[in-house]
């Protein structure tokens, strides 16, 4: 959990950094979730059994990270149904995007063959704090550690790739106290970056 991350000043900036972020998401994903133009995507996924439709123009999902010294935290969002399409695939115990120990332990599962955080050259572990629904995406938010400030990182992001040609995975880091931020564009066979913190 968060034990190791005092909860002081610089503590708060990170949880109202991703807060912000998500709130700005928001606001930003707003211009095509009712862009109505052709060519627009028309999915069909299932939840409980019932016919789910969901409209989006583009395949794509968001990380925020926020870090200071050793310690990080991250939210990543999904479309629901293309996360609920993905851990159908990945594992035949998938049954519905509902908040449970099961689905923490599927969703633990897939980030770890999607996802790879290296501080040093080896493998940071990421631990699940929360997860929720915002409109029609579902987001995690999690944490991780290193044994060392965090100076720099390796980081892949292919999430989804497995299910879309053109998905797209958007990163923004944040670095504390300095709050100097840093974006990254991950596309399929060019989603590894290397983040040098100023």
């Amino acid at each position: 959990m968060t034990k190791n991350i005092p909860f002081n000043k610089t503590y708060f900036m990170l949880i109202f950094y991703l807060l912000l972020c998500g709130i700005l998401f928001q606001i930003a994903k707003g211009y095509h979730l009712f862009n109505f133009k052709e060519g627009q995507h028309l999915r069909r996924t299932y939840k409980k059994q019932e016919a789910v439709y969901c409209t989006h123009n583009i395949h794509v999902s968001y990380l925020k990270i926020a870090i200071e010294g050793k310690n990080g935290m991250m939210k990543i969002s999904f479309f629901k149904d293309d996360l609920t399409l993905a851990l159908q695939s990945f594992s035949h115990e998938f049954s519905s995007l509902e908040p449970s120990t099961k689905l923490d332990s599927i969703f633990r599962l897939y980030l770890r063959n999607k996802l790879e955080l290296a501080v040093s050259g080896k493998s940071v572990k990421l631990g699940i704090i929360s997860s929720g629904e915002e409109g029609d995406m579902w987001w995690y938010q999690l944490e991780f550690n290193s044994n060392s400030e965090i100076k720099e990182f390796d980081i892949l992001n292919s999430c989804l790739m497995e299910l879309y040609d053109d998905q797209k995975n958007i990163i923004q880091v944040m670095h504390f106290p300095k709050e100097k931020t840093y974006s990254y564009y991950c596309i399929a066979g060019s989603n590894r970056y290397r983040v040098k913190l100023e």
